[in-house]
């Protein structure tokens, strides 16, 4: 029976191969596809979910046919065989895939076998999307006695009120799971026509977005929906994640904060929620360190050290030192936290030219911007090498601990942050 129009899809509805789902395939590596398939795929607890095709090819030859056993001639066992000999042996990740695609699941890929797929080159590639740090704010206003709602993720109910939410406009698929290494939930949501009519395929990519909600951070959302561009379904999408959160008594909407990344690694260090320092980075990392005292007790403490001034040595570790108290824990090459980009906007006040009875101030716009692979561990490695910066002016917003990618600074200070 034919799911209702718009109602979600189950896993086990079937999407034929394409160039598209083919390319799924070969993304990853030989490893990674034969470990997923001997893993989940061809669970013996499982056939009834991954649906492997055990019936003999048509065009076989008679002497394997002689060999078929009562399922087929290539039962559960002799397919699990077949796998775990590519991997044993030297073969391209290419002859997995035509094993796949013309043997076991011939008739296509399932809805939960192509989200897998997605998944496990998200692990494998985590510099993939591009994730903006979004917060649920709330829309009730609090009163003297009443403190602001506080929104609460449960996973199975949010996804059956995200599908419901959107069930008018489009038919839906979602994956959850848990993020083998942050504190995590992640969502993969997957958009088709309604009312869906098979075979089904498997949407463009603009079609299929992620969510992750912190463990730690009830407030925060992470996703890769971008803003604009003229997508309406996109504004849906996001105003729908917001009322699948809401409940009576506490609505919130879904607002974009001052911090995006290539990776979730690098959000949940800047931003909170797990795989960091809690959101405190740069000076008051030292704070997540779990030590006391005051912020000048605390630096000298654990920052500081005795340097002899004057000797080339003495130089570069007081640099080194100053680094560590600007920066912290982060900000280090091939930590997997990088920003690829960081932009701010200063406005500081211009100075005069001394003329008397002048009183307009002039706050001129400079646009600062700073791109590669790990900005802020740029910046780390020329502050200790003495180039460029000073890492004892340096303000704040240089060394990451404002945690956000772009904004606007007046008067040496973030006051603002814009898109």
């Amino acid at each position: 029976m034919p799911p209702k129009p718009g109602a979600p899809l189950p896993n086990t509805a079937l999407i034929p191969h394409t160039p598209s789902t083919r390319r799924l395939l070969s993304r990853l590596t030989k490893d990674l596809l034969l470990e997923l398939v001997l893993s989940s795929w061809l669970d013996p607890a499982k056939t009834e979910t991954y649906q492997p095709n055990f019936a003999p090819v048509e065009d076989e030859d008679d002497d394997d046919d002689e060999d078929d056993d009562e399922e087929g001639g290539r039962g559960i066992e002799k397919a699990r065989e077949a796998y775990e000999a590519m991997k044993r042996r030297a073969v391209k990740g290419k002859e997995v895939v035509e094993r796949v695609v013309e043997r076991e699941w011939r008739d296509g890929l399932n809805l939960l076998q192509i989200a897998e797929l997605d998944y496990s080159y998200l692990l494998s590639h985590p510099a993939t999307h591009k994730w903006t740090a979004s917060t649920l704010h709330p829309l009730n206003r609090p009163t003297p006695h009443t403190p602001p709602p506080t929104p609460r993720f449960h996973a199975p109910t949010f996804t059956s009120a995200l599908a419901a939410t959107l069930r008018p406009l489009v038919s839906t698929h979602t994956f959850l799971t848990r993020h083998p290494t942050l504190p995590l939930h992640l969502l993969r949501l997957q958009l088709h026509p309604h009312p869906p009519t098979p075979p089904l395929a498997l949407p463009p990519p603009k079609r299929i977005f992620w969510l992750a909600f912190p463990t730690a951070a009830p407030g925060y959302v992470y996703h890769n929906i971008p803003a604009g561009g003229g997508d309406g379904l996109r504004d849906v999408v996001r105003e729908s994640v917001a009322a699948a959160v809401s409940r009576e008594h506490g609505r919130f909407e879904l607002r974009a904060s001052a911090m995006c990344a290539r990776t979730l690694e690098a959000l949940c260090f800047y931003r909170g929620g797990g795989g960091g320092e809690g959101g405190m980075v740069g000076v008051w990392s030292v704070y997540a360190e779990g030590v006391e005292g005051g912020p000048l007790d605390v630096l000298g403490a654990k920052r500081g050290v005795e340097v002899v001034q004057g000797e080339k040595g003495g130089e570069e570790e007081k640099r080194r030192r100053v680094a560590e108290g600007r920066f912290g824990g982060g900000a280090r090459v091939g930590d997997g936290r990088g920003l690829e980009s960081v932009e701010f906007v200063v406005e500081d006040v211009f100075p005069g030219d001394g003329e008397e009875g002048e009183e307009e101030e002039w706050r001129p716009s400079v646009g600062v911007k700073l791109e590669g692979a790990h900005v802020f561990a740029g910046v780390r490695s020329l502050v200790e090498a003495g180039v460029v910066f000073d890492g004892v002016k340096m303000p704040g917003w240089m060394t990451g601990e404002g945690g956000v990618s772009f904004g606007m600074v007046r008067d040496g200070v973030l006051v603002k942050r814009r898109k």
